[in-house]
């Protein structure tokens, strides 16, 4: 008979990580496997064992070197590509009424793998020059990203310019997880 186990031989895996068909005494009939995780807090590493035995003499064992099973997170490194951007170019006259876009979050963006790592969200909005990014001017752009919305509008005519305006597409588990929008409008 075979079985798995933790590093001392005799204590059973997780089953809430590790997928181990057992038979009525305790021995796998069926490969190792590890399950789908969401609790980050059983991620990492497990040494495990396996066990051979005769059925009748249990005592009479061999036990494995133990080997690594590693459970990483794929959602921190999953690559996110922004799709087409849901905002137009517009042209905006100071003074006039708002002009206002929105935006799904849903189709903001895709990712590179199929885990299922929760929803995307715009982290902000920007200008830039080179590699520095500013804020968008509060006197000209309201931003809500609550209600999925940004607007123009304004009439103080300091304002006056012409913005190039980023994006920022996060997973709301993993606002390190950052893509910038690939093109401004």
């Amino acid at each position: 008979m075979v079985g798995f186990f933790k590093e001392d031989g005799n204590t059973a895996l997780d089953p809430d990580v590790f997928g181990v068909t057992l038979d009525g005494l305790g021995s796998s009939v069926s490969p190792l496997t590890t399950k789908q995780v969401n609790d980050s807090k059983k991620l990492g590493s497990y040494k495990v064992v396996y066990k051979v035995w005769l059925q009748n003499y249990p005592t009479l064992s061999v036990t494995s070197s133990p080997f690594i099973v590693e459970l990483l997170d794929p959602c921190a490194s999953a690559t996110i590509k922004v799709s087409t951007s849901p905002f137009t170019d517009q042209t905006y006259l100071i003074g006039d009424p708002e002009i206002r876009q929105t935006w799904t979050n849903a189709a903001l963006a895709t990712l590179s793998i199929s885990a299922q790592c929760g929803d995307f969200a715009i982290k902000r909005f920007y200008t830039k020059a080179g590699t520095t990014k500013t804020p968008l001017d509060s006197k000209l752009f309201k931003v809500d990203l609550e209600g999925s919305a940004i607007a123009i509008t304004g009439t103080d005519p300091s304002i006056n310019s012409l913005y190039t305006v980023y994006f920022e597409v996060m997973l709301v588990n993993y606002p390190t997880n950052v893509i910038e929008s690939p093109k401004p409008f």
